[in-house]
């Protein structure tokens, strides 16, 4: 009986430290690079990811802006973008991963997206 309480202790405590490695996993950086390849100004960009979001504002035009957010393993990130005139833009699910640097050109009918490794 001891040797079965013991194999059941001894199990729950390796589920613990499983869920704990999985919650506090290191967070690792995605690097993003939005350039306005559009005709127009962009009131605002913003890059929503499951741990929240980033939003830049006033992008001129033929400029670009680095952001530099935080995700926790695998994730997918929508990248929204608004005109001066007022219509928007958007590329959704895009999936990330720590370390991954993405560069997003925003035209006139959409968003392109190009991976640097």
């Amino acid at each position: 009986m001891r040797g079965a309480r013991a194999w059941v202790v001894i199990g729950i405590v390796v589920a613990m430290a499983a869920v704990a490695a999985f919650l506090l996993r290191p967070r690792g950086a995605v690097i993003v690079t939005i350039a306005n390849d559009s005709a127009q100004r962009l009131r605002w960009v913003a890059i929503e990811h499951p741990l929240g979001g980033e939003r830049v504002d006033d992008i001129g035009l033929r400029v670009h802006r680095t952001l530099l957010f935080r995700v926790r393993g695998k994730s997918d990130i929508t990248v929204r973008a608004r005109f001066d005139d007022g219509r928007e833009v958007a590329l959704r699910r895009v999936h990330a991963e720590p370390g991954d640097r993405f560069r997003f050109a925003v035209r006139d009918t959409g968003i392109d997206v190009r991976i640097h490794p």
